[in-house]
């Protein structure tokens, strides 16, 4: 029997908000969860990104 390989091998840490932690899919712009402004955001990006 094979195992499966895991979990995503991208990195989502540029799409995590840094005020609540929520994952959003839309890396600038407000958090949909604490409406947080995710324009100036400080983090670098992705590698490859």
């Amino acid at each position: 029997m094979s195992r499966p390989d895991g979990g995503d091998a991208a990195c989502w840490l540029s799409e995590v908000c840094p005020d609540c932690g929520a994952l959003n899919e839309d890396p600038a712009g407000r958090c949909w969860r604490c409406g947080a402004d995710r324009t100036e955001d400080d983090t670098p990006p992705a590698p490859g990104g």
